[in-house]
């Protein structure tokens, strides 16, 4: 912006505020006070000083006309800010605030952050513990039995990886994979037609799918691995969408038996299950 005399305006403005600036504090000394006073009113009120010289400067028109501007425009700047001038510091931005956070002992934000672990680590024990799906024991190993008899057991082409006329080679696989002995129940007497099996993986490692081929083309699977928890389980019947499930372990042992029928209807078929374990289990 350009004033009236073709110079930038408030560039002589801001030379007079360095030289007050420089000498400050000689007007702040005892010897200098009466010397120097209209230089300390100057950098109290700018607006003020503008306004000294201008009345100085009546005898040069060109001079007396820039510093007329440069005064209206610093009467107008103190008005602009003058309601943010009189509003108080605000509490935050005082020294002795600023001071005190700057002094905080450091054990203090040790401990703050030690808290916001511990919300951190709760909020995530209580999601997981409360999300609705178990994550291990029986109730995770029927959840898992029934997503693979969704997968496999609708396969028209390849549900089993190993047909049933290589049972030797399924029980050397799997039982070699699980490090466990691995059975292949005779479901005959209920209805029911081994088809093969095959290994599948799960969240808790590999695990043994067998699958049967029953009457009116219903299927059926049970689902076996070895068990970090719930090692020894009772039978529990639960049921997913229109498959019922029944699951239980022994001796490290979980099995799942898991097909499209009410899960009432498939306990005799595990306890036909269980008695054949637990029978390879002793030999």
């Amino acid at each position: 912006m350009i004033g009236s005399g073709g110079s930038p305006i408030g560039s002589e403005s801001r030379l007079a505020m360095a030289y007050m600036r420089r000498r400050l504090p000689c007007a702040l000394n005892s010897d200098h006070r009466g010397e120097n006073a209209a230089l300390i009113a100057a950098a109290s009120s700018p607006s003020s000083f503008c306004a000294a010289r201008v009345s100085r400067s009546e005898g040069q028109p060109d001079v007396h006309a820039r510093l007329r501007e440069q005064a209206e425009q610093a009467r107008a700047l103190a008005s602009l800010f003058a309601p943010i001038a009189d509003e108080p510091i605000p509490a935050t931005m005082r020294v002795a605030v600023i001071r005190g956070r700057q002094r905080q002992p450091p054990w203090q934000l040790a401990i703050f952050a030690s808290l916001l672990l511990a919300v951190g680590f709760g909020g995530g024990w209580s999601s997981a513990r409360w999300s609705g799906e178990p994550r291990a024991g029986i109730a995770a190993l029927a959840n898992e039995a029934s997503d693979n008899f969704r997968v496999y057991a609708a396969d028209r082409i390849r549900p089993a990886e190993i047909g049933p006329d290589q049972r030797a080679m399924l029980i050397r696989w799997t039982s070699a994979r699980l490090g466990e002995r691995v059975t292949i129940p005779d479901l005959s007497t209920a209805g029911y037609r081994y088809g093969g099996g095959r290994l599948v993986a799960t969240p808790h490692g590999p695990a043994a799918l067998l699958l049967y081929d029953g009457p009116q083309a219903s299927k059926l699977a049970v689902l076996t691995r070895p068990m970090q928890i719930d090692k020894t389980a009772s039978m529990t019947s639960t049921s997913s969408g229109t498959m019922g499930r029944v699951t239980w372990a022994v001796d490290g042992i979980g099995y799942s038996v898991v097909g499209e029928r009410p899960a009432a209807e498939l306990h005799p078929i595990a306890d036909e299950v269980r008695r054949q374990a637990d029978a390879a289990l002793v030999s």
